[in-house]
């Protein structure tokens, strides 16, 4: 990936081809990180989760924390916000 594309762009591109499409594959994007390339994905993400083993800062502007990597953090948001929400 280069240099000067941020994680927040993927999201971006998913809604727009979600509005072209006249398609919603989810209710708002929601993203996950535990670094600082990550903050401008959860920025823009309707729910902005941060793994444990995120930077404190990182955490703090986060809308949820979950597990860290080594605990299956992502899979419990799986779990908690899209299979147990449908």
């Amino acid at each position: 990936m280069r240099k000067h594309i941020l994680d927040g762009t993927l999201p971006r591109l998913y809604r727009r081809a979600c509005h072209v499409f006249e398609r919603t594959l989810a209710p708002e994007p929601l993203s996950c990180g535990d670094g600082y390339n990550d903050q401008s994905m959860m920025e823009f993400a309707g729910l902005g989760v941060a793994t444990a083993n995120a930077p404190r800062d990182i955490q703090e502007k986060s809308d949820y924390i979950t597990c860290s990597n080594e605990e299956d953090g992502v899979a419990h948001v799986v779990e908690k916000f899209i299979l147990k929400a449908t």
